[in-house]
């Protein structure tokens, strides 16, 4: 790991030169739709990733930030990095900015986080299962992957399908931690989807 984080924070420096001081002023917003910027913004989530398995936790929130900063449309699914990442890390206003800023998003992802962050503030309440039971409509696979019911692949697929049991593995992958460091959330799932 501590090869693959050199080479990406490389990439990211040769990215800053070759795109100059100006494409971070003037682009911001629109990051992802100058074309020039795309192998910036990929070696930038692979740095991110590999400082988040290091234990580098605020450097890898910083840089989820800042490419939404960059890219708010968030073409490359950051905010599903980002928002499992502030929940394991216990920075649950921040993940609630994060989940207003993209609450018109109509994935499972983020009817799940909604379902997580409600839980976390209110525990086992009205607002939480409704939640909840929003989240399991979008797909109802999340569950049975959370719980252990459903074993995870050795590999997942390549991409996934909204409703489909390889959105749950994707989504799994990310949050099952955020799940597990939020007391009692995987009793409450467990109870509530009996």
């Amino acid at each position: 790991m501590p090869e693959a984080l050199q080479l990406y924070r490389q990439g990211v420096e040769a990215g800053e030169h070759a795109l100059g001081k100006e494409a971070f002023e003037e682009d911001v917003g629109h990051f992802w739709g100058i074309l020039e910027t795309r192998p910036y913004m990929r070696a930038r989530a692979g740095l991110a990733e590999c400082l988040w398995t290091s234990g580098k936790h605020d450097e890898a929130i910083q840089h989820y930030k800042d490419m939404l900063r960059l890219n708010p449309n968030d073409n490359q699914g950051i905010r599903d990095l980002l928002m499992p990442r502030l929940i394991e890390t216990g920075r649950d206003e921040e993940a609630e900015a994060l989940f207003m800023e993209y609450q018109d998003d109509g994935m499972a992802f983020w009817a799940c986080a909604r379902a997580l962050l409600d839980f976390r503030k209110m525990g086992d309440a009205e607002i939480s299962r409704k939640s909840l039971k929003a989240a399991v409509k979008k797909n109802g696979h999340i569950p049975a992957y959370l719980l252990g019911r459903k074993k995870m692949p050795q590999s997942l697929p390549e991409y996934y399908s909204p409703g489909a049991e390889t959105e749950a593995m994707f989504y799994v992958k990310e949050n099952l931690q955020a799940w597990k460091t939020t007391s009692g959330a995987l009793e409450w799932l467990l109870d509530q989807t009996k």
